[in-house]
This record gives C-alpha cells, sequence and structure tokens, in this order.
C-alpha cells in the first residue's frame, strides 16, 4: 500500500528578490500543476505553473517563512510527526521551486474582498502565529 504523502516546501516570490516559504505535510501535491484543460502533448515544453485552486487549496493555510533555515527546521518537525503518527512518511521532504511566481491570491467569502499573504507585513505574519 502506498502512503503518496510528503512533506513539501512550496518556495514562491515575495517582493524583490525575496522568496517565502510554505511548508505543509499533504498528499496529492502534484495537484498544483493540473490543468485540465492543458493539453498533454505540449507539457514538456510548456508546463502550466500552477494551479491557483489546487495551491491554495493545499497550501493556503500553510505556515509561511521568510527564512530558509527556519522552514526546514520546520519541515524537519512536520516530518517526525508525520512519521511518528502515521508509521511512514513516502516523500520526505520535498523542495517545490516556484521562486519566479507569487504565491495566488485567494478569495475570503467572509470578507467579501481578495486577500494576498504576500501583502501582509512580517511582524504581523509572526503576531498571527503564522510565521
Amino acid at each position: 500500500m502506498s502512503a503518496d504523502n510528503g512533506v513539501y516546501i512550496l518556495v514562491t516570490k515575495r517582493g524583490h528578490n525575496k522568496r517565502e516559504y510554505r511548508v505543509v505535510e499533504c498528499q496529492c501535491v502534484d495537484n498544483i500543476t493540473f490543468d485540465p484543460d492543458y493539453p498533454l502533448y505540449n507539457f514538456p515544453i510548456h508546463a502550466p505553473q500552477l494551479n491557483a485552486d489546487n495551491t491554495i487549496s493545499l497550501f493556503g493555510k500553510a505556515r509561511v517563512f521568510t527564512d530558509q533555515k527556519i522552514a526546514e527546521g520546520y519541515a524537519q518537525c512536520l516530518l517526525d510527526i508525520t512519521i511518528e503518527k502515521y508509521g511512514i512518511c513516502e516523500y520526505g521532504i520535498v523542495w517545490l521551486d516556484y521562486s519566479a511566481i507569487r504565491f495566488p491570491k485567494s478569495h475570503s467569502p467572509r470578507a467579501g474582498e481578495w486577500r494576498d499573504i504576500n501583502d501582509v507585513p512580517d511582524r504581523l505574519l509572526h503576531r498571527a502565529g503564522l510565521y
């Protein structure tokens, strides 16, 4: 039986020459690039970047870090917890480098407005427990 799970670190752009790291334990991470309307024969040359809905679904509630070493440490903790809880973590820690693009915006139905984690200052992320 396959666990098909892993701890994933999604690297995206955060402002000018900065990166942010979203860390999550999940399954089916290949869905972040899934596009049902994309012709398969073009895939190797012009692969789709990120499917916004699937990316937000998997990484939208992930912890966001601006320091690579802290993200790696958190990922290691998640890996240890996952192995202890399930007995297996099939893919271990995997880096997903999309550092040339920003994390997709998500719609907050309660607030009725667009929210973008990239526009929140680090001090507020820290205060909210997200960094």
